[in-house]
């Protein structure tokens, strides 16, 4: 009986560890939601009040259910300008937290936050700045919104769409 308890015990402390660093259901289902390739329209507001539209292509993979990828490649208004992001982040549970490089100005820093059910909210930061980033699915539909503290820009707000 001693021996049997043991063998319980064991396997209780192993699914519990497992639940601390696997994604439960829902944190599964939105980083499946989120693999693919989505692409839409968006705007820059920068902090004098002007506007830009913005033409953006993301691609997200996930690998071994607890690694997300992003590739985010962006144009700005009908030039060559824009920005392309590329971030790597690790799920623990309901957390995530990672890097990202900002590729056409050799910039990077690190990426923390919760995700689950339809979302997430991630803290962003640089050398230069700070931002917070808010990405909610919906089906085939994904809203991005960044709020910029430290640079000309106040808010990009992105709308994707992958089917």
């Amino acid at each position: 009986m001693a021996r049997r308890n043991h063998w319980l015990r064991r396997v209780a402390l192993t699914v519990l560890a497992l639940g601390l660093v696997w994604p439960h259901a829902a944190e599964a289902a939105l980083l499946k939601d989120l693999t693919g390739r989505w692409s839409g329209v968006g705007t820059v507001t920068y902090n004098s009040g002007s506007t830009e539209r913005l033409r953006c292509v993301a691609t997200y993979s996930v690998s071994g259910g607890t690694r997300l990828r992003q590739n985010l490649r962006c144009v700005i208004g009908g030039g060559g300008d824009g920005f392309h992001v590329t971030g790597a982040m690790n799920a623990r549970g309901s957390r995530l937290s990672g890097s990202w490089s900002e590729l056409t100005r050799s910039a990077s820093g690190s990426v923390s936050g919760r995700f689950g059910g339809s979302g997430m909210q991630l803290a962003i930061s640089g050398d230069l700045f700070s931002a917070s980033m808010a990405v909610q699915v919906n089906g085939c539909r994904q809203s991005v919104n960044i709020s910029w503290n430290g640079l000309n820009i106040r808010r990009i707000s992105i709308g994707l769409r992958k089917c």
